[in-house]
Parts: C-alpha cells; structure tokens; sequence
C-alpha cells in the first residue's frame, strides 16, 4: 500500500463558493490537521498508547460539538445542525511492527446557517476552540466538568443501544483485524480496545465538582484540556470552505465586466476597419502605404455577443421558442 502523503497546510485558508440555490442556505466546513500520538515521546510511543489519546480526541470532539450546538443554535439561534468530527481517511496504514507511526488526519467541524451569518459564527468557532484549549485566567468561558459528564453519559447510554445490535458487532468484531494491535485473537483485541475505553470514560465522568470547587479543575478537565492544548495548539492553520448563494450583486457585477468587455471589442473592431481603409487609400494614392491591420474575428465576435449573453442567461431558448 502505498502512502498519498498529503500535505500539511503551513497557513490558513479561506475559500466561498457561490451557487445559485432555490433556497437560501449557508454550509461551511472548518478543518484543522491532526497527529495522533504525536504528542506522546518516541521512545514511549505505542499502540495503545495512541489508541487512548485517540479515544481521548473522540471525547474532545462530542465535547466541542456540545458546546456549539449550545452556542451557536440555542444562544445565538443561528444555525440549522452542527458537527464535529475526526477523518483519517488520508492518513498512511499503520503497521503492527512500528508503533512510532502517528495517526494523521484532521479535526472536522461543519455547520449550516443562515448566508448573512457565516462570517460571524466562523469566528465563533474559532473562540470556542480556544476556550478548550486554554487555562488562562480570563478566559471567560473555560472548559467545565459538567460538560464533560454530560458527553460521556449519553455516550455511554448510545453506546449501550449499539451492542444490541448485530450491526454494532459486525463493525466492531470486523474493525479489529485492520488495527495494528491485532496478534491473532480478534476477542483479546476486541476486549482491549473497550477496556481502554472504559478506563478513559470513567476518569471523565468522575464527580469533579469537589475538586472544582477546591482545586480549581478536576482530572478529567485537565485530561481533555490537554489534549486540546496538544492536538490542537494555538496558530494551528486551518481550512475554511463554505458554500453561499450567488446575490443579484454578484450577477451585477458580471454583467458590468461583460459589458466593459463588448464595448472594448466594438471600439477595437472600429479601430481595424479604419485602419484598413486608411491602408488601402494610400496603397491607391500611390505612396505605397503600410500593411493594414485587419482582425477578422472582431466583426465575427461583436455579431455574435448578443446570441452569447442570451444563451449565457437562459434567455437564447425562450426567445427562439417564442
């Protein structure tokens, strides 16, 4: 198998796509790279290792999801749904034989709102993340232990609902033999990897309202803290796509820059005519006269423009229909 090496973004990127849309509809997709157990040492670097920082990156993005869907839909009532998710369908295979391999992919949050709201729920985004990440003392929104039971309770019940399906076995039994900690029992790796997930689950879900109100923070707070502050450090570039309807400005604007354009090639025409009958003059009186300039396709262009903008408009059919 081999690698597609993907490049990782060295700055960030902002890119709006406008399309016509019979309702309007604002979609955008923010993607920040990721590396899975790069934040572990390389000498203490294991499978099992990068398996709990990637259950733990799970619960960070169930975390992130809560907060901005709370954010974003109940307190500002500005979108329709909101999603956040890991990809790593771009990264390398990783091999049973080099546990020093990270897991690459990238950090996904896509959100659907109104067309005029894009700009500001963006930057909205962007601050929660910080929020998460960061344990200063005027961040006025930290990351908070009531957050993180919530995430892992329904988690929890979700995942209970799943093992009761055969679906939910298929996947799970089936997934085992392409992870690098398989050794030939597919039952021991099975257990190990819902070991694991329970071990992180209920470090989290402890009751840290004590600690909170002594400490300052609780375990899990710290935990998922961290791992934000890790995966996600500050200035790490990002990819911003979205998706808006095209406005009547924008239809304006190109109707000015076609027709700037048809009057550049009248003029042009005009110029080459006279030009040729100014050649052809001196070339009668018997100066000789210079070659004359002659575009032919101009006359042919100009002729045509109007045939052009009616079909780029829709508008060439239902006038020969009429």
């Amino acid at each position: 198998v081999k690698s597609l090496n993907v490049p990782v973004i060295k700055k960030s990127i902002k890119r709006c796509l406008y399309r016509g849309m019979q309702q309007p509809l604002g979609i955008t997709q923010i993607t920040w790279p990721l590396c899975i157990g790069g934040s572990i040492p390389e000498a203490e670097r294991t499978h099992l290792k990068r398996l709990e920082e990637s259950q733990l990156t799970d619960f960070a993005c169930q975390v992130l999801e809560l907060r901005l869907r709370e954010r974003l839909r109940f307190d500002l009532g500005a979108i329709y749904n909101v999603g956040v998710y890991v990809s790593t369908s771009n990264a390398p295979p990783l091999h049973p034989d080099n546990p020093v391999t990270t897991l690459d992919g990238n950090l996904v949050v896509s959100f659907s709102c109104a067309p005029g709201m894009i700009a500001k729920l963006e930057a909205v985004v962007h601050a929660e993340v910080e929020n998460l990440r960061s344990n200063a003392a005027d961040n006025a929104n930290p990351l908070k232990a009531s957050e993180i039971r919530s995430v892992v309770a329904t988690s929890r019940t979700s995942r209970v609902e799943s093992m009761r399906s055969n679906t939910y076995w298929r996947s799970a039994v089936s997934g085992q033999y392409t992870t690098p900690r398989y050794a030939g029992d597919v039952s021991a790796t099975l257990k190990e990897s819902n070991e694991v997930w329970e071990r992180i689950a209920s470090i989290l879900e402890e009751d840290g309202e004590e600690k909170e109100r002594l400490a300052g923070e609780s375990v899990g707070v710290e935990m998922l803290r961290s791992t934000f502050a890790k995966l996600l450090p500050s200035g790490t570039p990002s990819v911003t796509v979205s998706l808006a309807p095209t406005t009547a400005w924008r239809y304006v604007r190109w109707g000015v820059g076609l027709g700037l354009g048809a009057v550049g090639l009248v003029l042009l025409n005009k110029y080459a005519k006279g030009s040729s009958r100014s050649g052809n003059g001196s070339g009668s009186g018997g100066s000789g006269g210079g070659a004359s300039l002659r575009v032919p396709w101009i006359g042919s262009v100009v002729t045509q423009l109007p045939q052009l903008v009616l079909g780029g408009l829709g508008l060439g059919r239902k006038r020969a229909a009429s």
